[in-house]
């Protein structure tokens, strides 16, 4: 507040968008940032005096998103800071004690902006975000990061099928329980993991730790998890040749992405690597899409990705096989086991399919992990 002279009858200010003055008083209150010209005078003509008045809004109050918290090794967490009143700076500056444990991706935000928090080895540090001259701390707490990974995340199984435990990594000290979320497909003993198999349909494999958070180690899920799938086989009938004994076009459709089929250019057919197999129903079933899994070998070499293909069908086996599927020029992210899913324009009713690839991304060899359906 600034308070003009006495003697002044009538106050005024330029721009009423950066503060207001009292016309009796001069009692002057901000508005925003910036400067306005504060004139008085005493006579229609006559000025007493003008000056101009420049003020800065000052941070009242800064609050995090977050309160002190433990993360996992080598997770990221995000974090904001809110600072209060809007017309104050909203610039943020942000430390770690110790960068050693935590550090932050950003050493400077604006107010309400997303910064990260990346843990790095076990440890504590403080995590300070500063605005104007006030500031506010968390304590953030780094633990051994406590996982349960599986050999396949997708499994396919037949109605007839053995029990079969998918085997898994567990890094850590909790207790792990396990459970299926549809009994009525598969039911899965809590203590070992070992799957039964009850009838057609898919269910959700849980591993589920008993606490998130022990003295050595912090989880980084509430639970870990694969798909199962119980279906009528799908049965191979021919194809290309394989580069290698162990690599068999059979292995497009063996329902496990940890095998593979992998062939050179020159053990193509007619100028196409080609798989063709059936469903082992009685009737035709309905699909409506399809799912390819590259490789394990295409993060080294991208070029053994398939480029070019088409997916062929027909309901019985007598019939003349249709394009229900044409891709052309795709693009692979370039991961291994890379799962995309690609849609028909409808649902079809078949039984038989053949699978074409033309062309590779890059070079003589390609390779592909498998050909997943679901139908109805």
């Amino acid at each position: 507040m600034w308070l003009l002279p006495s003697p002044m009858l009538r106050s005024f200010t330029n721009l009423v968008t950066i503060a207001t003055v009292d016309p009796l008083t001069g009692k002057v209150t901000a508005i925003a940032l910036g400067e306005a010209t504060i004139t008085a005078r005493v006579s229609a003509t006559d000025y007493y005096n003008a000056g101009t008045i420049s003020y800065k809004v000052l941070v009242a109050q800064i609050t995090l998103s977050r309160t002190s918290f433990t993360m996992p090794q080598w997770h990221g967490y995000n974090i904001r800071a809110n600072v209060a009143p809007e017309a104050a700076d909203q610039n943020v500056t942000w430390t770690s004690s110790d960068e050693n444990v935590a550090i932050l991706n950003n050493a400077k935000t604006q107010s309400g902006e997303t910064n990260w928090i990346n843990a790095q080895n076990p440890g504590t540090a403080t995590i300070t975000a500063k605005a104007g001259k006030l500031s506010v701390s968390i304590t953030v707490t780094v633990k051994k990061e406590g996982y349960v990974s599986f050999d396949n995340y997708q499994i396919f199984k037949t109605p007839d099928a053995a029990q079969f435990i998918n085997n898994f990594n567990h890094q850590g000290d909790a207790t792990l329980t396990f459970s299926s979320s549809n009994p009525q497909v598969a039911t899965v003993n809590a203590t070992t993991g070992e799957v039964t198999i009850v009838g057609k349909g898919w269910t959700q494999i849980k591993a589920t730790p008993s606490t998130l958070e022990t003295d050595e180690y912090c989880y980084g899920g509430s639970y870990y998890s694969y798909e199962l799938t119980v279906r009528e086989a799908i049965v191979f009938d021919a194809g290309t040749i394989a580069a290698s004994s162990s690599e068999l076009c059979a292995n497009l459709i063996d329902g496990n992405v940890n095998t593979k089929y992998r062939a050179y250019t020159w053990n193509k057919s007619g100028g196409v690597w080609y798989c063709e197999f059936h469903i082992d129903t009685e009737n035709p079933v309905w699909i409506n899409g399809y799912q390819l899994v590259s490789g394990d070998n295409v993060w080294n070499n991208p070029g053994l990705n398939p480029k070019n293909w088409k997916l062929k069908a027909k309901a019985n086996q007598a019939d003349e096989w249709t394009v229900v599927s044409e891709v052309n020029n795709y693009s692979w992210n370039g991961w291994s086991q890379e799962y995309q899913w690609f849609y028909l324009d409808t649902y079809i009713q078949c039984k038989y399919f053949r699978f074409e690839v033309s062309e590779n991304t890059d070079g003589n060899e390609f390779e592909l992990s498998e050909i997943m359906f679901w139908w109805y």
